[in-house]
């Protein structure tokens, strides 16, 4: 019996060493007068390899490829973000009202099968999200940090 317990609890004990291990990447601290936008994109295979540029107020200040991250200091105010994307998809841009001092983080989504039928390819679709602070800084810990 004893040998039975320790065969079903030695896997649970295992898998939850890597839970607790998050990494955290290290970013410089804000300035007082300026307001983060973290933009990144996760690894998934299904997005696809494409890089694809992120616009703020209709200009490119960047571009994602699946596993990175990049930020921008930026004064406080109302941004349109959008996301260079071969289809259009509903609420493609996202208006942010940022305040000084705040950390906001936006992760490009992929939607590899929108407006897909059968096995015809007609491009990659990406969209801006806007995620919750806890959830975007655990997400971005093991993405690689560009300068895009």
């Amino acid at each position: 019996m004893r040998r039975q317990f320790l065969l079903f609890c030695l896997p649970l004990a295992l898998i939850g060493c890597g839970a607790g291990s998050q990494q955290k990447l290290a970013l410089p601290a804000v300035a007082p007068s300026k307001a983060r936008l973290i933009f990144y994109r996760g690894g998934s295979p299904y997005d696809g390899l494409v890089w694809t540029r992120i616009l703020l107020n209709g200009q490119s200040i960047g571009a994602a490829a699946p596993g990175t991250v990049f930020y921008r200091d930026v004064a406080p105010g109302v941004y349109q973000i959008g996301v260079d994307s071969e289809k259009l998809y509903p609420d493609q841009v996202k208006a942010v009202a940022i305040n000084a001092g705040s950390t906001t983080y936006i992760k490009v989504m992929g939607a590899p099968t929108w407006g897909q039928s059968g096995l015809q390819w007609w491009g990659t679709t990406f969209t801006p999200a806007v995620m919750a602070p806890a959830v975007g800084q655990s997400e971005i810990g093991p993405l690689q940090l560009t300068s895009e």
